[in-house]
């Protein structure tokens, strides 16, 4: 009896790891062209998305740091609740403030020092005490140090000010005897020589200064220069003549009395100058025109421009942190914070709270720094210490 049986063919090993094999790289193919095109979907997505949107927020106090000679004080003046809250004495009345936004320093002539202001506690910090007879000038996020007698000129970043030494840093500029400095609110330095005939500009470009040169008409050997800024272009007064030498070094006569020079402010196409008879405005392009005549007459004071940004104080004497000043004109009677700060007039109670800065740590009475002794309320003259109670945070 023959049994037919069908056979069963028998795949060869080698077969059997080849199909393995294959699967295995069409599922990692799978894998990699899943993962580009994920990939690209997102890249698309982010490029294409609009993004959200925010809001970059510069806080700020409206404050202003102002000085009471004859009181030796240094208090900030809270604008917007027109109240002092805070303070510190001095040992000297021979003393101003500079400010940039959130960089205060105290200069005392009668000790040649350029000292720190701690905003934050009211203190004084070490005093930079190497400039001697040297002049320093806060703008912006940098410092100048001009040195007349030698024709030196500094420029340094701001944080450099408390340990700053003429000895230990080169010079950025060696050649300007009779040195006259300006900071503008941008951090250029602004330099003026008599002897030399010529202003110099240093603008920051990152790590590097770019120094420019622009010559001065002929004045007299005794000229009284002022020197300023519009913006990063340097302005010059001589008080004697009244010549004003705009940026291109274009001459302008003025008319007046006790000239005073803007301070250095942002950009703007005019620059302003009083006098005990009013104040002028003189475009760049040498187009002079009076804004306000004086009614009372009196000593002018630098006036200020008011094309500031909200958020971008100008750096000068006593500015204002965050608000924008009109400028000052003889014609325009004291403020009444001024008016309280130099005991002229008492303390009228106001009808709604004082602002309230929550960054602004609370003044603590009691607290001694040598000189510069932080004032509470309580520590104040009779005249101030109203104002001061009511800013206290």
């Amino acid at each position: 009896m023959v049994v037919l049986t069908s056979a069963i063919p028998l795949a060869h090993p080698s077969f059997l790891l080849e199909r393995s094999t294959v699967k295995r790289f069409s599922r990692r193919r799978v894998c990699v062209g899943v993962i580009a095109v994920l990939t690209a979907a997102a890249l698309v997505a982010i490029v294409l998305h609009p993004g959200m949107v925010t809001h970059d927020v510069d806080l700020h106090d409206g404050g202003v740091w102002v000085t009471n000679g004859k009181m030796k004080m240094v208090a900030h003046l809270n604008y917007p609740s027109q109240t002092l809250d805070g303070g510190l004495r001095t040992s000297s009345t021979s003393f101003d403030v500079d400010q940039s936004g959130s960089q205060v320093f105290m200069s005392d002539a009668s000790s040649d020092t350029y000292t720190q202001i701690d905003v934050a506690r009211t203190t004084l910090m070490p005093p930079n005490s190497s400039t001697g007879s040297s002049t320093m000038e806060l703008g912006g996020d940098r410092i100048g140090v001009a040195d007349p007698a030698t024709g030196r000129v500094w420029v340094a970043d701001v944080s450099q000010a408390p340990t700053f030494s003429q000895s230990a840093a080169p010079p950025t500029i060696s050649d300007m005897p009779g040195a006259v400095l300006a900071m503008g609110t941008d951090g250029s330095a602004h330099v003026a020589s008599i002897r030399t005939g010529t202003v110099k500009t240093v603008t920051p470009r990152g790590s590097v200064n770019d120094i420019s040169t622009t010559s001065l008409p002929k004045l007299a050997d005794d000229a009284e220069l002022q020197v300023s800024a519009v913006g990063d272009k340097s302005v010059v007064l001589e008080r004697r003549s009244g010549t004003l030498v705009l940026p291109g070094g274009r001459a302008v006569s003025l008319s007046g009395d006790d000239l005073q020079l803007q301070v250095p402010g942002p950009q703007a196409n005019e620059v302003l100058v009083s006098s005990t008879s009013g104040l002028l405005r003189v475009s760049l392009s040498g187009k002079v025109s009076s804004v306000s005549p004086s009614v009372t007459g009196g000593s002018p004071s630098g006036p200020r421009s008011t094309r500031a940004a909200p958020t971008r104080p100008g750096a000068s004497r006593a500015p204002s942190c965050g608000t924008a000043r009109a400028p000052a004109t003889t014609s325009t009677s004291p403020s009444h914070a001024q008016q309280r700060l130099e005991g002229r007039l008492p303390h009228q109670p106001r009808r709604h709270r004082p602002q309230r800065h929550p960054h602004r740590r609370r003044v603590a009475a009691g607290q001694e720094h040598g000189p510069g002794r932080q004032l509470g309320a309580d520590q104040l003259p009779d005249e101030e210490r109203g104002v001061l109670r009511r800013g206290v945070h």
